[in-house]
């Protein structure tokens, strides 16, 4: 299992970037689902601002998304004020 699941919009896999992270159903990610997508609980989050607007979410994905919210407390961290982190308790 990976350490931080993504939820995430955006054209580059992350693991272009070395990132070994697996991805949230309904991440909104543009590219081919890698195989590390999965509904399994992680202990971190990663969202992006993008995600948490609910731009580009379908219904379904934006009610996914808001159950996983509801979950989580304050972020513990933020990546170039456009990705935030949360730890899962």
């Amino acid at each position: 299992m990976n350490a931080i699941k993504f939820h995430y919009f955006g054209l580059v896999d992350p693991e272009f970037y070395g990132i070994g992270a697996g991805y949230l159903p309904g991440s909104g990610i543009t590219f081919d689902p890698p195989a590390t997508q999965t509904s399994e609980t992680p202990k971190y989050v990663a969202v992006s601002a993008t995600s948490l607007a609910g731009v580009y979410l379908n219904r379904e994905d934006k009610a996914a998304l808001g159950a996983l919210m509801r979950r989580l407390k304050e972020p513990i961290a933020a990546i170039g004020h456009s990705i935030f982190i949360f730890r899962l308790e």
